[in-house]
């Protein structure tokens, strides 16, 4: 009888220790270099993670720039990038730090899903083509402009790196 007990635990052991390393090696991921629990999502492009360490790192979603606060669509894209990654352990593929001491990063879900792709296709991130070539990711914008989907509705658009640099009275004018 202690036989079947000792051999039962081990096989519940390891059909456990197999569910949490499935859980770090999805096919549908690429491979990542780090795995992070999303604790906190600050705009359309940048959220901060949990490291297994314990340790809080801001991340810049690459390849794409997401309307910034108080523009318009600025709370649509931080509210879609909540549901894509808050909350949810998410697999990060670093690229480099940003002036501001970010790490520029790819992101993907559990599923698989390209986090830039996600929000450049439900209209609510420009392509970062100044800093990113990807083909992929021009194409999802012409098709969400093409669809008016989210911020391709409206017909004064401003690009978030042209916002940044506008005052405060002429971003008042487009409230």
């Amino acid at each position: 009888m202690r036989k079947v007990l000792l051999f039962l635990s081990v096989i519940v052991l390891l059909c456990s220790c197999d569910f949490i390393f499935s859980q770090r090696t999805n096919d549908n991921i690429p491979e990542c270099d780090y795995y992070v629990k999303v604790i906190g999502v600050m705009d359309g492009d940048t959220f901060e993670g949990l490291t297994d360490d314990k340790e809080t790192i801001r991340f810049r979603i690459t390849g794409i720039d997401a309307p910034e606060k108080g523009q318009p669509f600025g709370n649509n894209a931080k509210q879609k990038l909540s549901e894509l990654v808050f909350g949810r352990e998410v697999g990060i593929k670093l690229k480099e730090k940003d002036r501001y001491g970010r790490w520029v990063v790819w992101v993907y879900t559990s599923d698989g899903d390209d986090v830039s792709a996600a929000m450049i296709k439900s209209g609510l991130a420009w392509h970062y083509y100044q800093y990113d070539d990807s083909p992929e990711y021009a194409e999802l914008e012409k098709l969400a402009k093409e669809n008016k989907v989210g911020l391709w509705q409206g017909n004064d658009i401003i690009a978030p790196w042209k916002w940044r640099k506008m005052s405060k009275i002429e971003r008042d004018l487009h409230r």
